[in-house]
């Protein structure tokens, strides 16, 4: 059984899928944000030597938002991108899909900002999916739960603890600030600080 992700942001999928490219990449850019002190700590712990090179790809987004000429620094980005996913059959580490679902929210915000495809649906999902992963195998050991009674008590459980929850929140104010503005630009730092300020550790 995987994490009921599709369900739980069903809401935030259906507002993101009416929102312009460039706030779709604030979505995502701010989804990844949060999972980035992860995909950190996965690095160091598995001695993956890709840490900067994501947070500069995510520090370009970010600047692409604030300021549209940025996105030119953009280009060429998603082939570089994809080798920054770790593969889970390399690694038997407890971050491993939190640090593959940063690398993937960061490859979804610059896809959105360069015009190509990508769907709304993904970041909010791949983000959920991340924490509730890396909460799931920090008290089990285990990242996703099969669908015996048991392991489904044991999902209810990993679902309601404050981080998942909290990313939920989170993904809501996104929503919610990026509704309320017309120009991406406006609240771009805002979102950026805000989702350092939230990120999970």
């Amino acid at each position: 059984m995987s994490w009921p992700v599709e369900e739980l942001t069903y809401d935030v999928s259906t507002q993101l899928a009416g929102l312009e490219p460039l706030k779709n990449a604030a979505f995502s850019a701010s989804c990844a944000e949060r999972l980035m002190p992860l995909y950190q700590k996965f690095c160091v712990e598995q001695h993956w030597d890709h840490e900067l090179q994501l947070r500069e790809a995510l520090s370009h987004a970010w600047n692409a938002l604030r300021e549209p000429s940025g996105v030119d620094h953009l280009e060429g980005a998603i082939s570089r991108l994809e080798a920054l996913v770790p593969h889970a059959d390399d690694f038997d580490s407890p971050l491993i899909t939190a640090a593959q679902d940063c690398a993937i929210c960061t490859d979804l915000a610059v896809r959105w900002l360069l015009g190509r495809q990508a769907l709304p649906s993904a970041s909010p999902q791949y983000a959920l999916e991340g924490i509730a992963s890396a909460e799931a195998a920090r008290r089990t050991g285990i990242l996703s739960f099969g669908s015996t009674p048991d392991d489904e008590v044991a999902e209810k459980e990993i679902l309601g603890l404050p981080a998942v929850q909290n990313e939920l929140a989170y993904q809501r104010q996104d929503i919610e600030t990026l509704l309320a503005t017309r120009e991406i630009a406006d609240v771009a730092e805002e979102m950026c600080l805000r989702a350092r300020g939230n990120a999970h550790r």
